[in-house]
């Protein structure tokens, strides 16, 4: 993690005027760094999501459709917040907000040269890069998953349609089996 975050130190500061040191940055980066590790394991349309996250500043720039309130709401959730006058700790925020697209990009460029990955990034590319015809057995047995992420579901779906995955999950078939049962939190993820 200390490599990884100093290579995403190192291209956050060339997309912002940011004078913070690493030790600042530190806390930050990793933040960053898990945002963007469930970015890649949930297989997100990243183009998609920063362009709805500057969408999103766009409407936070916007102070008319608020009434007293909601402003007033709003205030229980951030401390010194005004409509009126931003913080320079705001400002740095949304200013960032900008940038995350080409933070990111730069970023697995960066690691792409330097034959790293984090996580996230080597499960993406590798389901990407998957095939099923290639590899070394002919089945395979998942045991005992629970609360799948989008690259685990790919994978297994990959495995399944060609005939190559078995799976025995443990769960009861109250959750599955039972019409009167519509919604009930422990059966949530089966």
């Amino acid at each position: 993690d200390i490599r990884l975050i100093t290579l995403l130190y190192k291209v956050f500061k060339q997309h912002t005027d940011s004078n913070e040191t690493l030790d600042d940055f530190y806390f930050w980066g990793e933040l960053l760094l898990s945002d963007f590790d469930d970015v890649d394991k949930n297989k997100v349309n990243t183009t998609t999501l920063f362009n709805n996250i500057k969408d999103l500043r766009d409407l936070v720039d916007i102070n008319d459709f608020l009434d007293e309130e909601q402003e007033a709401a709003i205030r229980t959730f951030f401390d010194n917040f005004s409509l009126e006058k931003r913080t320079l700790l705001k400002e740095r925020f949304i200013s960032l907000w900008d940038e995350l697209g080409n933070i990111y990009t730069d970023f697995q460029k960066e690691l792409l040269q330097e034959n790293i990955a984090y996580e996230g990034m080597l499960y993406r590319h590798n389901i990407e890069k998957l095939d099923v015809n290639n590899l070394k057995y002919d089945h395979y047995v998942f045991v005992g998953f629970n609360v799948l992420n989008e690259i685990e579901k790919s994978f297994f779906t990959k495995l399944n349609d060609v005939g190559k995955a078995l799976f025995y999950w443990d769960y009861d078939v109250f959750y599955t089996q039972n019409k009167d049962v519509r919604y009930h939190e422990a059966g949530e993820f089966i």
